[in-house]
């Protein structure tokens, strides 16, 4: 069976969206199928210019038209430029086209966002091809991030709009979690054609990476005292991310537990300055910069880190969204501190598999890194690692969601034939 991957955003780049995406179809490979993709416009490609990467395996052809204006970005663009986004659709369905003409795929699978979707539905239409569409987020939640002006709002409606009008349209949708299956039936899309397929890790992924590759000791902060502990953030600079308070709290609670804590944070995005301007008002030396990090250099940010720490604020998306870094971290056998939004409540149970704090409250963040520093590491730090382990192993693993694809795809095919 091949399947004709569609994807706005795509390895070289660095977001969650993208390493699952690589993890679909790197498992998908595991169990047999044959998984090639494709990117948007948007997405350059490891060298400018180049229309093929083969990237983990996994072949990726590129339609990128190198302009850097038209990238995605956390912030948003201006209106013109969303507008020469959106015409860029027909170019980008040609280059599809082309792709299954010679490809001659059995399903064409379209990921986030509706671009794709709709892109991959005309393409599937016209080779009579079945066609799924992965929703991974309430793409028009991020429209509403900060301030709800009037502008906002239409462009809230308009993709919300498109999103569903995609949904509709395609054979069969996948959502990553419970809460965007309710979202999404509640908007007329009959619950028969949405299947969950949740956030998961690539274990053996993982396994090749750590047998292949020499992990570095730790860099940067080699020279803290040892009793020191090293919080991790591993991921996009992003206001819902809630790095600003962290900034904060660290602050405060190292005025208490005088060098216990160094955070050392990997990524980039359109927060960095102001977390930057923040450690230099409170001149904290304590904060260590790491940027982006390349999947194949993933161990070694693990192993310049004690604890990851997701403080994401509370929001619609963020109540909604499952992310994959704390399973990432489970899997590498980290312990996980999270803020309490319903993304992180799916995957992390307080205490059991790792711990969490209330959203958006300083004084509960700050209680929970006061007693990490008094007793951290101790028998519960070590209990949550193996059951965090335990639970990634037995529950969230790529490669029965790559079953999962398959069955799915399987019955795709059965009721495109009657």
């Amino acid at each position: 069976m091949k399947i004709i991957h569609v994807l706005y955003q795509s390895l070289p780049g660095i977001y969650g969206s993208t390493l699952r995406s690589r993890d679909v179809m790197y498992s998908q490979k595991e169990i047999g199928l044959t998984a090639i993709a494709i990117s948007s416009p948007f997405q350059e490609g490891l060298e400018k210019g180049v229309k093929k990467d083969v990237i983990d395996t996994i072949i990726y052809h590129r339609t990128s038209n190198d302009k850097e204006s038209e990238a995605p970005t956390e912030g948003g663009a201006s209106l013109i430029v969303k507008i020469q986004k959106s015409l860029r659709i027909f170019s980008f369905i040609r280059s599809i086209d082309k792709l299954a003409e010679q490809e001659k795929p059995d399903i064409i699978h379209a990921h986030a966002t509706f671009f794709c979707a709709l892109a991959a539905w005309r393409v599937a239409r016209k080779r009579g091809i079945p066609v799924v569409y992965e929703v991974r987020s309430l793409w028009e939640e991020r429209a509403l991030d900060r301030k709800k002006t009037f502008l906002k709002k239409r462009v809230h409606w308009l993709i919300k709009s498109l999103e569903t009008k995609a949904m509709k349209l395609v054979d069969h949708v996948v959502v990553i979690n419970d809460n965007l299956f309710d979202d999404i039936v509640s908007r007329g899309i009959d619950q028969a054609k949405v299947t969950v397929v949740p956030n998961a890790v690539n274990t053996t992924y993982i396994e090749n990476l750590k047998s292949n590759y020499n992990l570095k000791k730790r860099i940067d902060v080699k020279d803290v005292d040892q009793n020191t502990i090293v919080l991790g953030y591993i991921g996009t600079i992003s206001p819902i991310e809630g790095l600003d308070m962290l900034v904060d709290v660290l602050d405060k609670i190292n005025r208490i537990h005088v060098g216990r804590f160094t955070l050392k944070v990997f990524g980039k995005g359109d927060m960095m300055s102001v977390l930057k301007s923040l450690v230099e008002k409170h001149q904290m030396k304590n904060v260590i910069f790491g940027g982006s990090i390349a999947p194949s250099n993933i161990l070694n940010a693990y192993n310049e880190i004690d604890i990851i720490i997701n403080p994401r604020t509370r929001s619609r998306l963020t109540e909604t969204v499952t992310p994959l870094k704390p399973l990432e971290a489970m899997a590498y056998q980290k312990l996980v501190i999270a803020s309490n939004v319903g993304g992180m409540k799916e995957l992390i149970r307080d205490k059991e598999t790792g711990f969490l704090f209330e959203a958006d409250n300083r004084e509960s963040l700050f209680d929970l890194l006061d007693f990490i520093a008094t007793n951290y590491p101790n028998d519960l730090t070590s209990s949550i690692l193996n059951n965090a382990t335990e639970f990634v192993n037995n529950n969230r693993n790529w490669v029965l969601n790559a079953k999962k694809y398959k069955e799915m795809y399987k019955s795709m095919l059965r009721s495109d034939k009657n």
